[in-house]
């Protein structure tokens, strides 16, 4: 078993091994993530409306990904560790069946589609089934409790062949003792926990997607852009529409300011809380906070704030205005972003 790398090393190594993406192209990258999520083939037309860029564009940037796969209609059906055809680790998504490439996918990808995922795998050693549930939070119900990824550190640019060359070796396993029988015969794999696996995919996703994370710029919910002047609404698959009248009349603003770490976080707990409390068409206003007077005019009590209503329902006497990271205090300890659970919360009163 090689000797585990720390989890800067890993971050690193997995951003080197993939493709720099500018902030249009990580914008396109999560759409189709999130379009693919919705269990039908994509395609680059529809990504094309989505993202409000030329097809011939679109076309041509997939073309030069790897790890993008079609079906004979020219539609995606595969890309970046999410697929249609069944593989090795299956994926419940909103009552939709989907598929991972390999075991750490799941644990990146569910931040970026803002639903819970269930996932189904079995473990190779002892063929015992191995299942959890990924949230914007963490993970919850492993089964078995014990149960490890196999890991290997990237050392070359991911291409086309990259399911073979990492994938392969990224795998469940229902204890300790599995995982390092089978890391023995696999010279530069090691093992981590699925805790350790789920925020090292944080941690990659803000690498990778930060600057169209920090755009707020993603398909989902309703979203009205502040800080342009202007009012874009876009429903659940990213298309315009307005909001309906005889839905919930609630104001929800996301306060955050650049460099902010912790609010693509608190954004995509509350699209997952909103979604869950029958609100995903409530629309999310993103205004970016750059002054300690906007902070002061703003009741800004720090990075993320969430107003509802233009309240700050997070907020105390004691919370002091500024431009600072906030820390809210969760069921699991201090956070830099309010809990599912708190949100949900919240949204219920």
């Amino acid at each position: 078993m090689a000797t585990v790398p720390t989890m800067d090393q890993l971050v690193e190594a997995l951003s080197s091994a993939a493709r720099p993406l500018n902030a249009a192209d990580q914008r396109l990258a999560i759409t189709l993530y999130r379009a693919l999520g919705d269990g039908e083939p994509v395609a680059a037309a529809e990504l094309a409306r989505r993202t409000g860029r030329n097809v011939a564009d679109v076309a041509a940037t997939l073309d030069a990904w790897p790890g993008v796969f079609h079906d004979d209609h020219g539609r995606i059906i595969g890309f970046w560790g999410l697929a249609l055809p069944a593989m090795a680790h299956r994926l419940q998504i909103g009552g939709r069946t989907l598929h991972a490439w390999c075991a750490f996918d799941p644990l990146f990808i569910t931040p970026l589609l803002g639903e819970p995922t269930r996932v189904a795998s079995r473990c190779p050693v002892t063929d015992e089934p191995v299942s959890l549930t990924v949230t914007s939070d963490g993970v919850t119900d492993i089964s078995p409790a014990g149960a490890v990824v196999s890991f290997l550190a990237p050392t070359k640019p991911w291409d086309h062949n990259v399911i073979e060359s990492f994938c392969h070796y990224v795998l469940y396993f229902a204890s300790q003792a599995a995982g390092r029988q089978w890391v023995a015969r696999h010279p530069g794999t090691f093992l981590l926990s699925i805790e350790q696996a789920f925020e090292l995919g944080r941690r990659y996703d803000l690498d990778r997607f930060g600057a169209a994370l920090a755009d707020a710029a993603q398909a989902g919910p309703v979203v009205e852009w502040l800080d342009q002047g202007q009012a874009v609404g876009c429903g659940a698959g990213g298309s315009p529409r307005p909001v309906l009248h005889e839905e919930r009349a609630m104001r929800i603003t996301l306060l955050y300011f650049d460099g902010c770490p912790n609010w693509p976080t608190a954004d995509t707990r509350l699209r997952e809380a909103l979604a869950a409390a029958g609100l995903a068409t409530v629309p999310i206003s993103y205004r970016r906070v750059e002054t300690p007077r906007q902070a002061q005019q703003l009741g800004f009590r720090g990075s993320p704030t969430i107003l509802i209503d233009g309240h700050d329902p997070f907020a105390t006497d004691e919370t002091p205005t500024g431009l600072s990271c906030r820390v809210y205090q969760t069921e699991r300890g201090p956070d830099g972003a309010p809990s599912l659970a708190q949100l949900r919360s919240v949204l219920a009163r």
